[in-house]
């Protein structure tokens, strides 16, 4: 699917929703940008959502430009929607669509839920709604995130010229960070929304085993539990390539899930067939457990091609998104940013490069205090939520804090970091930016 010099790529996602769905919707959107592709999210607010601002907490960091329905129905623009998008808003528009497949299982329980809401009264009277897009007629492109999905809608009639798979990756703290295999505890960590029933069997048959609920942690405190543990169990339903097994990969857990959903092939989760045990197979679970315990270093090292293939993932997304919109023999754009100093020396570097001509296009202003909202001056103001510096006679350029410029530069929409060079307080203030490596940083 072709972008234009003037095309804008919509990106339906729920409003004020954290969870694995949404951060892949804005995983998508980051990278269009990095890629210079004009992406937007469009929020659907629920009932009982913060309407101040539609953005969760957890992505804002990512600084995306985003607008709310209706969307222009312009042929040149692509709108992108997940599966659990409700069809019927979609007929006899212009705009190109694709529909990524994150999640068969929810695409089937919106079906059902739609279908137990039905006024049984008036069906001879009100067509049911659409819920197939799978007619070559429809003129829709099929993303999947796991060979699950993609097997599903090939059953259900796509062709495979109508299929991309485009997948998604883990943030950079599981790609880039260090694990401590020796510090290791013999405990067992599990997610009770997945699986349940098999769990608390296994539980109640082995009390002597330390087992760990993931449950009413942040990122970071699932992070640390991981760090620490030996083994993640999951015989939840996979309905994609879900996020906790392979972070707990990344985190040096040895992983044994069942055989349902995602999980009953060998591309999504790629481990060894026997660490993929049938969830009623209590005996087998519980062998397999004692026995990565009992030797952990020997199962670890048989997990390495898993591991290896999530480090890859983001590397791979990247491709398969230059593939998907023909860009694979494109240049990107790529961005810089300025980090500023308490005298302000970064303002004049702003005003400096904005003069010239530059093979990094200028982003951002790097400033923790202006980007406070309590800092308050003529030339800075807040737009949807984001803080944008005025340059007089000029345009706006957005300030971010330290922490998402790190961010930002590891997701790679920053490519060069320019500062002024003050000697040893400039070295202090880069120990702000400590992801960013000295062959991006440019001293003026």
């Amino acid at each position: 699917m072709k972008v234009f010099s003037d095309t804008t790529v919509y990106i339906l996602c729920p409003a004020n929703i954290f969870t694995g769905g949404p951060t892949l919707l804005h995983q998508l959107a980051s990278q269009l940008t990095s890629m210079g592709i004009q992406a937007k999210m469009v929020y659907l607010s629920q009932s009982g959502t913060n309407q101040v601002s539609p953005v969760a907490e957890e992505y804002k960091k990512y600084h995306l430009d985003w607008t709310t329905i209706p969307i222009p129905d312009d042929e040149k623009s692509i709108l992108i929607f997940f599966e659990a998008f409700p069809f019927t808003s979609l007929s006899n528009s212009k705009i190109r669509k694709i529909i990524w497949w994150l999640s068969v299982d929810n695409y089937i329980f919106r079906v059902q839920e739609i279908l137990n809401r039905l006024d049984l009264s008036r069906i001879t009277t009100k067509p049911l709604p659409r819920f197939f897009y799978f007619d070559d007629d429809e003129h829709i492109m099929h993303w999947c995130q796991s060979e699950y999905a993609r097997q599903f809608i090939r059953c259900n009639g796509v062709q495979e010229k109508d299929i991309l798979m485009v997948g998604d990756y883990l943030e950079n703290k599981f790609l880039l960070g260090n694990v401590n295999l020796i510090s290791k505890k013999d405990m067992v960590v599990f997610n009770p929304k997945k699986g349940m029933e098999t769990t608390m069997k296994i539980m109640a048959q082995r009390p002597d085993i330390n087992w760990k609920p993931i449950q009413n942690m942040t990122p970071q405190q699932v992070r640390e539990l991981l760090l620490v543990a030996k083994v993640y169990i999951d015989f939840g339903h996979h309905p994609g390539k879900d996020r906790i097994p392979r972070e707990a990969a990344l985190s040096g857990c040895v992983v044994i899930t069942g055989r349902k959903g995602a999980a009953a092939n060998d591309v999504d989760i790629d481990i060894p067939d026997d660490f993929k045990i049938h969830d009623d197979d209590f005996k087998g679970i519980l062998e397999k457990i004692d026995e990565i315990l009992a030797d952990f270093l020997t199962a670890y090292k048989r997990q390495a091609d898993y591991r290896k293939h999530i480090k890859l993932e983001k590397e791979n997304f990247r491709k398969e998104l230059l593939a998907a919109f023909e860009m694979e023999n494109m240049t990107c754009l790529q961005y810089s940013a300025v980090l500023n100093d308490e005298r302000g020396y970064g303002l004049d570097i702003v005003s400096a490069l904005l003069d010239m001509e530059d093979s990094y296009k200028l982003q951002f202003i790097i400033d923790d205090r202006l980007a406070q909202t309590g800092f308050s001056s003529s030339l800075i103001f807040t737009e949807k939520g984001r803080r944008y510096l005025l340059i007089p006679d000029r345009d706006k350029i957005e300030i971010l804090t330290c922490a998402d410029a790190n961010f930002l530069y590891m997701e790679g929409r920053i490519h060069k970091i320019y500062v002024k060079d003050n000697g040893n307080s400039t070295k202090l203030l880069l120990q702000q930016l400590p992801e960013v490596r000295n062959e991006d940083v440019f001293l003026v």
